[in-house]
């Protein structure tokens, strides 16, 4: 039998009259369950939070709907788009009908610090590839969906100056041959 943890958020809801979520709180593991057990609920619903890019959304063709509580809003998704959970319990992604993630979805379920919010995704992306450790380089990228666009050279790790030139590099490349990458509907054909 696993020996109960008087925390914080456990006395917080114990003080407050909240039996189940003391016990949630009190048993080792049991906050993490609680917000494992939101995000499957979130993929499932037909709902997005409610602090959202919303004109961005709307654009790809979400169509919102009635408050839902005070965190989430009811959505109509495009044909063919689902919600995925990824790896971690508080992040989810919006996927598109051809299984790109179009934006990503924060919920963290935890009864004491219950909040939401999602951010659209850019099609282009500007990242810095780290190497393994043997061969101690950096690189900086350009990708989209598709894969890499642009690489830069290789540079020795650790060394500042010439990592920040890559990442001027790539950011420079991307920026003359992807002028409008910020926006999060360009370049999603």
């Amino acid at each position: 039998m696993t020996k109960p943890r008087i925390t914080l958020a456990a006395l917080g809801a114990l003080s407050a009259g909240d039996m189940e979520n003391f016990i949630v709180a009190a048993t080792p593991g049991g906050i993490e369950a609680q917000e494992a057990a939101g995000q499957r609920q979130l993929v499932q619903s037909s709902v997005l939070p409610k602090e959202c890019p919303r004109a961005e959304l709307e654009a790809m063709g979400i169509v919102f709907g009635a408050d839902v509580d005070d965190l989430f809003i009811s959505v109509t998704l495009p044909v063919g788009w689902t919600k995925q959970p990824t790896d971690h319990h508080m992040w989810s992604d919006l996927l598109d009908e051809k299984g790109r993630p179009r934006a990503a979805i924060f919920y963290k379920a935890a009864f004491y610090d219950r909040r939401a919010f999602a951010q659209t995704t850019r099609c282009v992306i500007v990242t810095r590839r780290w190497y393994d450790d043997t061969q101690e380089t950096d690189a900086a990228v350009v990708s989209a969906d598709a894969g890499v666009l642009f690489e830069t050279g290789r540079v020795a790790r650790m060394n500042y100056k010439d990592t920040d030139a890559i990442e001027k590099e790539a950011h420079a490349w991307a920026d003359a041959h992807y002028p409008n990458r910020a926006d999060p509907l360009a370049y999603w054909a």
